[in-house]
């Protein structure tokens, strides 16, 4: 027993150490019902270093799906440790966060989100300080994306149709 904790240790840390693949990632963890999607998503494009994506927020009927462009505040490649925000709605024409605190790893996307409306609404989870415990798996079979060219041109007609908070920015 000893010896399988000491090994499952080390898998986690292994986990944390492998470089990110470069290119397309994408994360998600929704709970399904007849007609509704709880949960959320996240599409990165992760390029030397950098990432850049949307983050998907859903409490509606299935396929009714908010957006934000994330906005990276920190990341660090070598350790995983990231935190974003990204617009979730907007009140008298001020947009409104959600903010995400955690860990990217080639397997999820797992830290604290807290944003203005529980899209996890209905699930069991820890909570801190107004924030939700989240732990998104790395999609088995993402988008296909040949390049960082297509997924900007795909990220920026997804915002356009379904952006949180409209942005002049969107052609």
């Amino acid at each position: 027993m000893r010896m399988l904790f000491v090994m499952g240790g080390l898998c986690v840390s292994l986990a944390r150490a492998a470089p990110l693949p470069q290119g397309y990632l994408q994360f998600e963890d929704y709970r399904l019902t007849e007609e509704h999607q709880y949960g959320y998503g996240v599409s990165l494009w992760h390029d030397t270093g950098r990432l850049h994506g949307v983050l998907f927020m859903s409490a509606s009927l299935q396929g009714d799906v908010a957006a934000g462009e994330i906005e990276v505040q920190q990341f660090d490649p070598a350790s995983g440790r990231l935190q974003f925000r990204a617009a979730e709605g907007s009140d008298k024409g001020q947009p409104y966060y959600c903010h995400f605190d955690g860990q990217l790893t080639t397997r999820a996307l797992s830290g604290w989100m807290r944003c203005r409306h529980d899209y996890r609404a209905h699930t069991a989870g820890r909570v801190q300080h107004g924030a939700y415990a989240v732990r998104l798996p790395r999609s088995k079979e993402p988008m296909e994306m040949a390049d960082q060219a297509e997924f900007d041109t795909w990220m920026v007609d997804y915002l356009r149709r379904n952006s949180a908070v409209k942005r002049v920015a969107y052609p």
